[in-house]
């Protein structure tokens, strides 16, 4: 992360300390005055986080469901079955719709997350 970030990152930090006792800060006066970006300064009041403290969005999936996922598509190649995209994609829709437990439609894989977690797992590859 580039010095400057973590200059205003601390900034911000510094600043949302300083209104945290206020019941209704003003927070677009707190960023013109401390000079700092409002929308940043608002999101991080809210509770987002930075974007190097942030998951990467290429991994749906948690080390446990990616473990189960690879034994499945292990298990299935012993067999003799043919791995397809599909498969993979089905497999891990119904893992991810299993544990979510939020509001609102579980997270999706597709085909093109598919081809990403098979190049992550060079030991398997697409037949048929």
């Amino acid at each position: 992360m580039p010095e400057l970030q973590i200059q205003i990152d601390n900034q911000i930090n510094q600043a949302l300390e300083s209104i945290r006792d206020v019941k209704k800060p003003n927070y677009k006066q707190l960023a013109r005055k401390k000079n700092l970006p409002y929308q940043r300064l608002l999101a991080r009041s809210k509770g987002r986080t930075t974007r190097s403290q942030r998951p990467s969005g290429t991994y749906k999936l948690s080390e446990a469901q990616d473990s189960a996922l690879y034994n499945y598509i292990a298990r299935l190649d012993e067999l003799g079955i043919c791995i397809r995209l599909l498969i993979i994609v089905a497999c891990a829709n119904y893992l991810l719709q299993r544990s979510h437990d939020g509001l609102g439609p579980p997270p999706l894989a597709n085909p093109r997350w598919a081809k990403r977690w098979l190049k992550r797992n060079p030991k398997f590859y697409l037949r048929c």
